[in-house]
């Protein structure tokens, strides 16, 4: 699994062309790539745990776990 440190810079963002989820720590320089997604991801948010991570497409939400 990988552990969430919100305050040590860690960055989630959507390759808004592609199927894909890269969760990205840089203080670490380790990251995690959530595939999933049958059409192109257009949005990802934290859920306020910080515990899961929600990314939808057009006719898709998907939620990850990604505390350890």
């Amino acid at each position: 699994m990988f552990t969430i440190v919100i305050l040590t810079l860690m960055i989630c963002f959507a390759m808004f062309l592609e199927r894909l989820v890269k969760l990205m720590d840089y203080s670490e320089g380790s990251f995690q790539d959530f595939l999933g997604h049958c059409d192109v991801v257009n949005n990802v948010k934290f859920a306020p745990s910080g515990e899961l991570l929600c990314s939808t497409s057009h006719a898709e939400i998907l939620m990850w776990n990604v505390k350890a």
